[in-house]
This record gives C-alpha cells, structure tokens and sequence, in this order.
C-alpha cells in the first residue's frame, strides 16, 4: 500500500487496541489506530486492507491534522506527531479519547472511501473486498457494544456502499492476492493468542 505512494513523507505505523468495536481511525503523521473487533471482523486480508485504505487516505489528506486542529486538540496532536501516545493507547487508555475527537465531516469520509477505492485500485485488489467489509458494516450496526461519536459524522453505510459499487465498476479479471498461501484466519488470531498467553504474566504480576 505504501508502495502505491512512493513519493509520500509518511512511514504508515498500525496499533491494535483491545476493544470490542468494529472501528479504527487515523492519526497524523502515519499512524493507524485499529480496534480488535474490525481485524476480527475482517474476512479476507483484501477487506483489511480496504479499511486500511481508507484511514490511508484520512493521513494522506491530513484529515486528521486539521480535525484536530479545529477542535484545539493540541495534546493529542502533539502525542499522535511525536508518537508518546503509543504506549496509552496499546492499553486502550487514550483509545476512546483518541476516536471521540475525531469526528470528520461527510466531504472527507467520501473522499477517503473514493480515493481509499482507488489506492486498492493501484495495487490490483479487487476493490469489491472494500465493498463487501461495509456490508459486513451495515449488518453490525445494530449490534455495536459501544458506538463513538466519531460514528455520528460517517455516511449512510447503505449510501457508501451505493457509491463505491458504483465507481468499482466491473471486477478486475486478475485481482491480487494478498498474503497468498497464508492462512488469514491464523493470522487474524495472532492478537488473540497473545492475549490469552499474556493472561497468567498479568494475573502474576498483580499478585506481587
């Protein structure tokens, strides 16, 4: 993905939360903030990387960097530049702050998902996989455990999904591959085995 932008000043780094929730943000300077429950939610590497392409675009764009700024962030912008924030968030201290001010407006979650369609485009995935995680959206959308404010602002998912089926067009006839012969189902639960192996370290650890 970051291959597709050669000439970008951004190095794109991602950080998993542990919390419950189908959602993920981006951050200035290249970060990615990703909550478990959307990589569990993820069928395919193609529909990650269509989430991911979108956030890309939010970073690209700097989106972030003028939401933040509008909303006197200054801390958190300061945290997200320098990268102080990283450790607050991998234990979901600073997650829900992080995604509560963050609210884009309608025009720049159009033109992530627009030119997010596009980058997956550029690297020959099939942008269908984007489209297909949306609806796996839409289903959930009754049955979110929590639902931040940054969710007020997004688009009708329906609305989006209209959109995007329209700009794909026809399928590409050989779509790319992403992670050929690995096991995504593996993979996605690498999060998980860590947790569970973490589990008797913590419990120790608090007893001493």
């Amino acid at each position: 993905m970051a291959a597709a932008f050669p000439d970008s000043p951004y190095r794109l780094q991602l950080t998993i939360v542990d919390r419950p929730v189908i959602n993920a943000c981006a951050l200035p300077g290249g970060r990615i903030v990703l909550l478990r429950s959307l990589l569990e939610a993820a069928e395919t590497p193609e529909q990650l990387a269509g989430v991911l392409a979108h956030e890309v675009q939010h970073i690209y764009q700097q989106h972030s960097t003028r939401v933040l700024l509008e909303q006197g962030s200054t801390s958190l912008l300061i945290m997200a530049v320098t990268g102080d924030f990283t450790g607050a968030l991998a234990y979901g201290i600073e997650g829900a702050r992080v995604l509560g001010m963050l609210r884009y407006s309608r025009l720049h979650e159009n033109e992530a998902d627009r030119d997010g369609l596009r980058l997956l485009q550029a690297m020959g995935v099939d942008p269908g996989e984007m489209i297909a995680f949306y609806r796996t959206l839409e289903a959930n959308e009754p049955h979110q455990a929590e639902s931040p404010s940054s969710l007020s602002t997004h688009p009708d998912t329906g609305d989006r999904i209209a959109t995007l089926t329209r700009l794909a067009g026809p399928p590409p006839l050989h779509p790319v591959a992403l992670l050929p012969g690995e096991d995504w189902k593996q993979i996605r639960s690498i999060c998980e085995h860590r947790k569970a192996s973490s589990a008797p370290e913590q419990r120790a650890a608090e007893t001493h």
